[in-house]
């Protein structure tokens, strides 16, 4: 097999007739028969999910939506070494909140505080 899954990325760094060299993300180098690999596809954006990670030299950032939050604006804005460009679906006074808005989860002994810690400790 040439040790690639679905999803891995890289980058086509020459095409000799059939054949596609391409330097992988994760590091190496290989070689494709462009006609056993019919789905490949060019991948030109990822989601938040997938590039958490990952560093890239520039990202490009289209935010806005339900799931925008702190957690997830940390994760688009820390990408990138170089430029960091954020384009909003909204108006940018509605998108704003949502960046400050935290959806972390917190272990339920951890919200407790004082006397009520210490009797979740006590029999």
């Amino acid at each position: 097999t040439l040790g690639v899954c679905n999803g891995d990325l890289g980058t086509v760094s020459s095409i000799e007739g059939q054949t596609l060299r391409v330097t992988l993300d994760t590091g190496g180098t290989i070689a494709l028969n462009a006609d056993g690999y019919e789905h490949l596809r060019l991948g030109y954006a990822l989601t938040t999910h997938k590039a958490q990670g990952m560093t890239t030299e520039n990202t490009f950032i289209l935010t806005g939506g339900s799931m925008t939050d702190r957690e997830m604006s940390y994760v688009q804005a820390s990408r990138a070494r170089g430029t960091t460009r954020w384009y909003v679906a909204d108006e940018l006074s509605s998108v704003l909140p949502q960046m400050q808005r935290s959806h972390e989860k917190h272990a339920a002994m951890s919200l407790a505080e004082g006397p009520e810690l210490e009797l979740t400790l006590v029999r």
